[in-house]
């Protein structure tokens, strides 16, 4: 089980930095800075992915910011990384993401459907 693990983690990470990102480490590092020398538990690809997909959601300079925040080159990539995330982690029966998409109002139907592509089923 252990080493399915570390599998999944060494894949997510080389897909995850091809988009020549280190956007793990720089929101662990940011998250940390308060909590020097004490234990912290986060998931940076379940913050990876849903800033992804909120980053689907924005547009013009806000759009622009959150690329640059999440060190992606553009929109399409980024959600290419994400499915292929999703494919992988798919294979993988013990291994289940726990990220959702809630709202009170009905999104935009493109909105939607890039919204159904980052659900692991």
């Amino acid at each position: 089980m252990k080493s399915v693990f570390i599998t999944i983690l060494l894949v997510v990470s080389l897909l995850i930095n091809s988009l020549n990102c280190s956007f793990q480490v720089s929101i662990f590092n940011e998250l940390n800075k308060s909590k020097r020398g004490q234990n912290l538990i986060i998931s940076p690809l379940s913050i990876f992915q849903i800033l992804s997909l909120t980053a689907n959601g924005a547009k013009g300079e806000t759009q622009k910011e959150m690329l640059l925040a999440l060190q992606g080159a553009d929109l399409d990539k980024l959600n290419y990384v994400n499915y292929e995330i999703l494919e992988i982690i798919k294979k993988f029966k013990t291994v289940d993401i726990a990220n959702a998409v809630m709202s009170r109002f009905t999104p935009l139907k493109e909105f939607a459907e890039i919204a159904e592509k980052y659900c692991a089923h």
